[in-house]
């Protein structure tokens, strides 16, 4: 499945990882590199979470599929606490 960043590439939006159990993680990010300005990027493959100010390692994340929106996903009630300590 080929997935379109393209809204990522060009501005902000939300990455929503969805694992096999049907669980998610939600990141709000952008990977253009002028609206990250001048935050620094890790050595390790992320995503910077522009709610929670930190960037986000891809590795927690290796073995789902990814969606990207434009708009917040609405998360069922355990996505939605869990989401609180990703």
């Amino acid at each position: 499945m080929v997935v379109d960043i393209s809204l990522l590439e060009s501005g902000y939006g939300w990455a929503i990882f969805v694992f096999r159990d049907d669980s998610k993680i939600v990141i709000h990010t952008t990977l253009n590199k002028e609206l990250l300005g001048d935050i620094e990027h890790p050595s390790y493959s992320a995503l910077y979470d522009i709610d929670k100010h930190r960037w986000i390692d891809l590795n927690l994340v290796v073995n789902s599929s990814l969606e990207v929106s434009d708009t917040c996903p609405h998360l069922g009630e355990v996505d939605e606490f869990v989401n609180k300590f990703v």
